[in-house]
């Protein structure tokens, strides 16, 4: 029989009376309900009677079958143990491929920033020999005029954040330089601290802090009395003008704040750990900047004001001084992974 023949069709003043309109429990119970459904009782006992009448529930679920298993879809549509377990270890091999892109992307940006730092002192450097008819400065031991941080002074502002590589800003007091109570030698992911209330040659409002090193074969190297040393004359660097000078190196990430390097200084074998490579016994030796605090090496500001990495092995190739000869030492720092 049609929906629209049913014995209990009736319409009132043009409307038709649905199930939910009849009686509330009725739409809690049939949500779905066929809208062929209409309803000709007046009375609510007629109305329950005819709701729960088992016709009417034929009726409607002959209607709209898919109400009839609702409740059995919406449990099959639910994550079983395993699937769920899929996505999780999803989401972690996800996790770890995002740390590792995150964590290389932070050391690069530290890597660029350091760059930018020696830029920075590289442009301190050439505004030094611009005042100083393209001299370099005097080294003279056990004074304030050995170290860039107070020669170039004027130029940085005493911008302490400019003195240390965002790869190794806190102070490590693992290896004590043994020459002042609070002097502490760097490492590749530490810097180098001075204890200026005791260091002559540090000022005492210095900061005392860093992790870039001058290379101090570019100055010219006298006594107290302003007479030039002669086992450096002819080995130190006078002024910017000289030959070569743009592959000079000044400034690098260093363990200390200056260094005296030798190509024929003795390559490192395996050690256990940084102190045993690098200390008081060796610490003006070529080993100050021997370290991978950037990937494979170190960065590295010219005589010309420019910056490049440099591999650690290829330190020993550099020009540090006027007799400098490079030195090939291939692989032989292979064992430097760790640090």
């Amino acid at each position: 029989m049609a929906p629209e023949h049913l014995p209990f069709q009736k319409r009132r003043r043009d409307k038709v009376i649905y199930p939910w309109d009849c009686f509330a429990p009725c739409a809690r119970r049939w949500p779905r309900c066929s809208p062929h459904f209409r309803c000709t009782e007046t009375s609510i006992e007629g109305r329950l009677s005819l709701m729960r009448s088992h016709a009417n529930i034929r009726h409607a679920r002959a209607a709209f079958p898919a109400a009839a298993n609702w409740n059995r879809k919406s449990r099959a549509a639910g994550f079983t143990l395993i699937e769920l377990l899929v996505v999780i270890a999803i989401i972690g091999l996800l996790m770890a491929i995002l740390t590792s892109a995150l964590n290389q992307a932070r050391k690069q940006a530290r890597a660029t920033a350091c760059m930018a730092a020696l830029k920075g002192w590289g442009l301190c450097w050439q505004l030094y020999t611009a005042d100083h008819d393209s001299r370099l400065p005097h080294f003279i031991a056990g004074t304030v005029h050995s170290t860039y941080m107070e020669t170039l002074r004027p130029y940085y502002g005493n911008l302490n954040k400019m003195r240390t590589c965002p790869a190794a800003t806190k102070v490590a007091t693992g290896n004590p330089t043994g020459l002042q109570a609070q002097s502490y030698f760097g490492y590749t992911r530490h810097a180098w601290q001075v204890d200026v209330r005791q260091a002559a040659w540090m000022a005492d409002t210095d900061w005392g802090i860093g992790s870039f090193g001058e290379n101090s074969w570019v100055r010219d190297v006298r006594g107290t009395d302003g007479t030039r040393t002669a086992s450096y004359l002819g080995k130190t660097w006078l002024t910017v003008t000289d030959r070569n000078i743009k592959d000079v190196p000044f400034m690098a990430d260093a363990r200390w704040n200056n260094a005296w390097p030798e190509n024929t200084h003795p390559v490192p074998t395996r050690v256990a750990s940084e102190e045993q490579m690098y200390n008081i016994a060796n610490w003006s030796q070529i080993l100050n900047h021997v370290m991978r605090r950037h990937k494979d090496g170190v960065n590295v500001c010219f005589g010309d004001g420019s910056t490049r990495h440099v591999r650690a092995e290829e330190l020993w190739t550099l020009r540090w001084h006027r007799q400098s000869r490079p030195y090939d030492i291939a692989g032989s720092l292979h064992w430097m992974k760790d640090w």
